[in-house]
Order: C-alpha cells, then sequence, then structure tokens
C-alpha cells in the first residue's frame, strides 16, 4: 500500500510541474526575437519568395481551422512564426558551409534536411528530391528565449513541489475521481516532459524548439487536458470540504 502511496505522490508531482511548466514558457517568449525582415531573409539564402506568418502562437495554418470547434479539440499544427519558402537545393553542404560563413551554427548536412541557428533565429533546409518531383524548403523560425527555457525548468521544480505537497495532504475521499484525473493529464505529462528537457539542450544546438504549451494546444491532447484539470480541481475542492 505504501508503494502505490508513492507511485501516486510521484506522479501528481510529475503531472502538475508538467501543468506549471508551460506557464513559465510562456511568460519567457515575451522576450523573444523578432522574424528577419524581407531584406534580411533575402541575404541569409539568396532569392526566395517566402510566406510569412507573424503571430508568436497559434495555429500553423489558421484558414484550415475551425473556430467553433478549436479551443477544445486543439491543432495538429502548432507555430511561433515563420518564413517559409521553395529552395532547389540539393547540395546541403555547400548551404552548411555558406551558412557558417556567414556565422551561423549548423547541423549535420549529411541527410535530407539541414538545422542552423543564430542569435534569436533557426533555420531548416529541406533537400530537394528531383526523382518524386519535390522541391526543395526553406523554413526560419524564432529561437525559444533563454528566459523561456529558465522559468519553464523553474515553474517545472515549482510544481513538482507543489504536486507532492497537494499529493501528501490529499485525503482518500473519492480518490477514484483523483486518479481518473491524473489518467486523463498523464498524456499532457508524457509529452511536456521530455519537451522540456529538449528545448533546454536545443538551447547549445540549431534545432527548432517546441513551445512548451504546444500539446496543451495540440489535437487529442487538448480536450484530455481539459477534462483532466476540471476533474482534478473538482477532487481537491471536494477533498477540502470534506476536511472542513
Amino acid at each position: 500500500m505504501r508503494a502505490v502511496r508513492v507511485v501516486l505522490v510521484v506522479w501528481t508531482a510529475l503531472t502538475v510541474g508538467a501543468l506549471l511548466a508551460p506557464v513559465g514558457a510562456r511568460i519567457g517568449w515575451q522576450w523573444h526575437g523578432g522574424l528577419p525582415s524581407e531584406v534580411q531573409s533575402q541575404a541569409i539564402i539568396g532569392t526566395v519568395e517566402f510566406t510569412r506568418h507573424e503571430p508568436l502562437s497559434g495555429p500553423e495554418y489558421p484558414e484550415d481551422e475551425d473556430a467553433r470547434t478549436y479551443w477544445f479539440t486543439g491543432t495538429d499544427e502548432y507555430s511561433a512564426g515563420y518564413l517559409e519558402g521553395d529552395l532547389d537545393v540539393t547540395d546541403l553542404a555547400a548551404v552548411a558551409g555558406r551558412l557558417r560563413a556567414e556565422g551561423w551554427r549548423t547541423g549535420d548536412p549529411d541527410g535530407d534536411d539541414l538545422t542552423a541557428a543564430l542569435g534569436d533565429w533557426r533555420l531548416t533546409v529541406w533537400r530537394a528530391d528531383p526523382r518524386y518531383g519535390s522541391p526543395g524548403q526553406i523554413r526560419i523560425e524564432r529561437a525559444e528565449p533563454v528566459a523561456s527555457a529558465v522559468l519553464s525548468v523553474v515553474f517545472w521544480l515549482g510544481g513538482l513541489a507543489l504536486g507532492w505537497v497537494v499529493a501528501r495532504r490529499s485525503t482518500r475521499a473519492r480518490l477514484g475521481l483523483g486518479i481518473a484525473a491524473l489518467g486523463l493529464l498523464t498524456l499532457h505529462t508524457l509529452v511536456v516532459t521530455p519537451t522540456l528537457v529538449s528545448n533546454v539542450a536545443l538551447q547549445f544546438g540549431t534545432g527548432t524548439p517546441v513551445q512548451l504549451w504546444e500539446p496543451l494546444m495540440s489535437f487529442f491532447i487538448r480536450p484530455l487536458t481539459l477534462l483532466g484539470a476540471a476533474a482534478g480541481i473538482t477532487w481537491l475542492v471536494s477533498g477540502s470540504r470534506m476536511r472542513a
């Protein structure tokens, strides 16, 4: 029985940590950089006709979303803003060399894509594939601000502590409701926790980070999380009333 209690306490702590970490990340993103201007973007890679999507946070292709259901169902395409365009390139090593000469930090150019980082920007180039008539692409996105990475960790640790205290002080009243809430929130926890670790590591890499609240806005995860949060709040409120 004691082992079950320990599992529930740890489970609750990780769940609350995963719920609070995106709050810290969202606060930290207020110090985000801007996307390249048209002149800057052309200087990076040459003449490319870019599609620009400026909003810091929201559906990647908002014109495809149904505003009547999006608030609950979420979306499977999410974005922190980007510039995107076709780029007819097959030699990623040459692109990497050019970017390094301009001061970019680049990843391995041996695969089908190349990632690079410079200041507030993250860049990805996908190789063209003439066999399938697939054009190459370039995408420039915002890098995660350092403040976001730091605050997400701070809020995650705070969430662990809060969840630990809540779980230790909880009663067995309506325990089934509490376990149901944790179950509904588990998918969100399993996605956010490794994403947090990955985002911190990407501060020193070249890949594009995922905004930590994106899982909450994602299709399928969002409704489960909203229902789980409602069940958890109901469980805590009912427990506090019974103690009173």
